[in-house]
């Protein structure tokens, strides 16, 4: 019988699809697409998720989903230890301890008992003024701005305003990885080592959440955390689902891209992503899409009349508009950009670029 990743990667490949373009067409993060016909489970935050995108992925490549979830149920069934009985067999009759070596035992026993209380007994007292031993009182860290870098010891905790409440993760160190224990997600540890980097793809009531282990030593755990879905304020409602943009919200223009044309013509964006980033855009009026982008990302945007484009994160986008570089900021900071065609006084055309407040 075939398992879940032969059967996940022969249905992709008869299809002629990628993981690439079914990342951008399920909005899955590659890791888990890989992760699936890999049958590498252990990288899923929760079991919650992995059954999910188990699902959205069996039906996007036409196989049967029940089928699909019925071979990773099978899979862990398989992977669960047989029960002790099966292991050891039957019970075998108790062994009879002679009596000699019963006594033997007891003999040897009350030895071990005087010799120890001899040494009790005639050892010097320890002196009464001990050196103390430092108890580390655990603190708390709060990332409620974009991102933060934290020195991170056993006990501390990582607090994360969301919503209409808080998400609590503690630090537990061991030799050779970070374990990260989430209050709100009730799953497995995020395990860490160094170099290591994970994304919490967010949902009921978790915000999205990048931690990066950058170095753990005696001193502890060096901890990035960012978080890029909340970070930034959300554009209005005026801006993200109506164009034109309200001339209020508009300020001077940017920079001219292309001008003194004799009419409008299509132009095109092109966006490479070099972070994680949620990135909204609307066309030509169109409704607005919204989508996580990762590292090594592209998209390319074609309109005629006017674009709007959004990003929780300047900094891990580059831009170009037919050819014309566009600076989007820094990291951290939000993107919000309109550009349009605009009639100068010489009665010809320009395409403008706008800030958005």
């Amino acid at each position: 019988m075939k398992s879940i990743g032969e059967t996940l990667k022969e249905a992709r490949e008869a299809k002629g699809a990628t993981i690439q373009q079914i990342a951008l067409d399920l909005n899955i993060s590659k890791e888990y697409l890989i992760g699936l016909e890999e049958e590498q489970f252990e990288i899923f935050p929760a079991e919650t998720y992995l059954l999910g995108f188990l699902r959205n992925y069996s039906d996007y490549l036409g196989l049967d989903v029940d089928k699909t979830i019925s071979l990773y149920k099978n899979y862990k069934i398989s992977e669960e230890p047989a029960p002790l009985e099966e292991l050891v067999g039957q019970q075998k009759q108790p062994v009879r301890i002679p009596g000699k070596l019963i006594l033997i035992v007891l003999l040897l026993a009350v030895l071990a008992g005087a010799v120890w209380f001899g040494i009790q007994f005639f050892a010097p007292r320890f002196q009464e003024s001990q050196t103390a031993v430092e108890i580390y009182t655990p603190l708390d860290y709060s990332l409620d701005q974009t991102s933060a870098e934290w020195q991170l010891h056993e006990g501390d905790r990582i607090l994360v305003p969301y919503q209409d409440g808080e998400v609590v993760m503690t630090v537990a160190l061991e030799e050779n990885r970070c374990r990260i224990e989430i209050s709100d997600l009730p799953a497995e540890d995020i395990n860490l080592f160094p170099g290591d980097e994970k994304i919490l793809p967010g949902g009921d009531g978790i915000p999205v959440i990048r931690l990066k282990l950058i170095a753990l030593d005696e001193s502890g755990a060096r901890l990035y955390a960012e978080r890029t879905d909340v970070a930034a304020p959300e554009v209005s409602e005026a801006v993200s689902n109506t164009l034109p943009v309200n001339p209020e919200m508009v300020e001077e223009a940017e920079s001219v891209l292309l001008a003194g044309l004799d009419r409008p013509e299509d132009f095109t964006l092109n966006a490479q992503f070099n972070n994680y980033c949620l990135f909204r855009y609307q066309v030509d009026g169109d409704a607005a899409v919204e989508k996580y982008y990762n590292e090594g990302d592209r998209i390319r945007l074609d309109a005629r009349q006017q674009l709007m484009i959004w990003g929780s994160s300047g900094g891990a986008v580059s831009l170009t508009i037919s050819g014309v570089t566009i600076d989007p900021g820094k990291s951290g900071e939000v993107l919000v950009k309109f550009i349009k065609w605009m009639e100068n006084d010489e009665g010809k055309y320009d395409l403008v670029l706008f800030p958005v407040q």
